[in-house]
């Protein structure tokens, strides 16, 4: 019934100790050896999602950069890559700086920072990446795949919405954690990657098991035959997903298990 699983990184398969367990990896293992194809739909840079595709054995492109990075986990050749447009890249860029907010710029998979600050050591910290301090984001403008707020939850809710009405129809924006607030180029998303990766595979979405926890991953959710929000999903998550399973990791496992009986 079902020939591709797609799931979310963090609050999906991994929690706060960033560990996959060996349930999680058995069952992915089980997938691959029923000719299942399954692969990983992150916000997560590429070689930050790396590490992990490698101990799911993952070959199916993954989907990266909340979509607009689409690349082979095996040969590394890149199926698609929609970076955001220069003068939106500027503009987004003074609109962040006005907030005070830290704000991390994402470049030829490379994370780029113009200072090292407590949200970017926390960050890092998270991704298992180090950052490259910049002296300034001028000359860096160019191809430039996502910019990432980051603050407590707090501090975000402040600016989240003068943000988005700020960007509005120009740029992709997101919240994907509670200290995350992302910016892509407009027409990226989770759900259209996975469409048009499916579609590649010819796959249609009712064969489709797809995991997810955010805002981010409503979209794939509801595109899914099978659409599961993860552990505490928010609720745009769940009100996409036809499924609610906890916790995080080991019910991504389970019901992978029961499709397997």
């Amino acid at each position: 019934m079902y020939r591709l699983i797609v799931t979310d990184l963090d609050g999906t398969l991994v929690s706060h100790d960033l560990n996959l367990s060996e349930r999680i990896i058995a069952a992915f293992a089980r997938a691959r050896q029923a000719k299942l194809k399954v692969t990983i739909a992150t916000g997560r840079m590429f070689r930050a999602a790396l590490p992990y595709a490698r101990q799911l054995g993952i070959t199916v492109p993954l989907i990266t950069y909340q979509g607009a990075w689409v690349r082979d986990p095996v040969t590394l050749e890149t199926w698609w890559h929609h970076h955001i447009p220069d003068n939106l890249t500027d503009l987004a860029i003074k609109l962040i700086r006005e907030t005070g907010l830290h704000l991390n710029l994402y470049r030829q998979d490379c994370l780029l920072v113009e200072k090292i600050t407590p949200e970017c050591e926390w960050y890092c910290q998270q991704a298992r990446v180090t950052p490259e301090v910049v002296c300034s984001f001028a000359a860096v403008q160019d191809q430039v795949t996502k910019l990432v707020a980051i603050a407590t939850p707090e501090i975000l809710d402040r600016y989240e919405l003068p943000l988005k009405q700020a960007l509005q129809d120009r740029l992709y924006v997101v919240r994907s954690t509670r200290r995350y607030l992302e910016f892509a180029a407009s027409g990226v998303a989770k759900g259209l990657a996975l469409a048009e990766l499916a579609k590649r595979f010819d796959i249609s979405p009712t064969e489709i098991v797809a995991f997810g926890d955010a805002d981010n991953d409503a979209e794939m959710l509801q595109l899914a035959g099978l659409g599961v929000a993860v552990g505490d999903a928010s609720l745009a998550a769940r009100a996409s997903a036809k499924r609610h399973v906890m916790p995080v990791g080991e019910g991504v496992a389970a019901v992978i298990e029961e499709l397997l009986t």
